[in-house]
C-alpha cells in the first residue's frame, strides 16, 4: 500500500494488514476512530516526527465497480468534532471518484508502458537488421537493449555450438563457454527447446548458485527463451534476470512479446554467425 498525502510528493508504502489503512486494505471495511490515541491500531510515531497531533479519524476502502480495492482513503481531524454518519456518506462518494480516477489511471499509465516496450522492441529489431552490424555486435545490441522490453536487470545472449556441445556468450572482451550438459537454465533450455520462467531461481533445482556465490549478483527471477531459427534449429537462448517491475517476476506477455523478437531475430543471428 503506497500512501500519497496531500501535501508534498513523498510516498509512503505501508504492508496490507498493517496499522489502521492496512487493515482496511485488507478488509475493506470503513473505520471510524473518535479518540486515535485510545486505539490499540493507531502507530503514534508519525505524530512523533511531524509533532502533528492525531485526535480523530476516518479512514475507508476505494473500490471499483467490481468491488476491489483499489487503495484507502484517511481523512484525519475533523474541525469541531467527531465525524459522523454524513461524514461517512460523503466520503464513499469521494472514494468512488477516487476509484475511477485510479482506474484511469492504471490504464493509462499499462498503455504507456505497452507503447514504450513496442517502441524497444521495433529499435531492437531495426538495430539487428543494419547492414553494418557484425555478430558482435549484435550480441552486445541485444545484450544491453532486450531488458527493456521486459524490464529486467540484466541479459544474456548464448549462442549454441553443436561441435563442441556447449554454449557460448561474450562477456565483454573474453568469450564465456558453458557445457551443454551442465546444470544451468541456459543449458536446459538449448537442450529442450522449450522457454523457461522461474519466479524464484533458488526454489528450482535447474538453478546452479554457483554463479551467484562467485559474482556477488543476487538471481531472484529467470526468464530463459531459445532463439530459433525456424521450428526445429536451436541457435542459442536469451536469459533475461531479475524483472524489476512487479514481485511475482516475468509474466506471459513478458514470454510472448520477446518470443515475437526471437522469431525475427533467430533468422539474423543464424545467417551472421556462418
Amino acid at each position: 500500500l503506497s500512501l500519497i498525502m496531500a501535501e508534498g510528493v513523498k510516498e509512503v508504502h505501508i504492508p496490507v494488514g498493517a496499522g489502521i489503512a492496512g487493515g482496511v486494505a485488507e478488509d475493506g471495511k470503513l473505520v471510524n476512530i473518535p479518540d486515535c490515541y485510545a486505539d490499540s491500531r493507531f502507530d503514534p510515531s508519525f505524530d512523533k516526527k511531524t509533532g502533528y497531533k492525531t485526535n480523530n479519524m476516518l479512514v475507508l476502502p476505494i473500490k471499483d465497480s467490481e468491488g476491489e480495492i483499489l487503495g484507502v482513503l484517511q481523512v484525519i481531524n475533523k474541525a469541531g468534532g467527531h465525524f459522523n454518519d454524513k461524514d461517512e456518506e460523503y466520503a464513499n462518494l469521494v472514494a468512488k471518484q477516487a476509484a475511477v480516477s485510479i482506474k484511469n489511471a492504471r490504464e493509462f499509465k499499462e498503455m504507456g508502458e505497452v507503447q514504450r516496450k513496442l517502441r524497444s522492441l521495433n529499435d531492437l529489431v531495426k538495430s539487428l537488421q543494419a547492414p553494418d552490424q557484425d555478430l558482435n555486435s549484435m550480441l552486445f545490441t541485444t545484450t544491453e537493449r532486450a531488458p527493456a522490453i521486459v524490464d529486467a536487470d540484466r541479459c544474456t545472449v548464448f549462442l549454441l555450438d553443436e561441435k563442441a556441445n556447449s554454449l557460448w556468450a561474450m562477456d565483454g572482451e573474453v568469450n564465456v563457454r558453458l557445457d551443454l550438459d551442465a546444470k544451468g537454465i541456459a543449458c536446459a533450455v538449448a537442450k529442450t527447446g522449450a522457454s523457461i520462467n522461474i519466479p524464484d531461481a533458488y526454489a528450482d533445482e535447474r538453478f546452479n548458485q554457483d554463479v551467484d556465490r562467485d559474482s556477488g549478483y543476487k538471481t531472484d527471477s529467470i526468464l530463459c527463451l531459445p532463439i530459433k531459427a525456424g521450428a526445429s534449429t536451436t541457435v542459442g537462448v536469451i536469459q533475461l534476470i531479475n524483472k524489476t517491475s512487479g514481485a511475482d517476476g516475468f509474466t506471459e506477455e513478458d514470454e510472448e512479446i520477446m518470443t515475437s523478437f526471437l522469431d525475427l531475430a533467430g533468422p539474423i543471428l543464424l545467417a551472421a554467425s556462418k
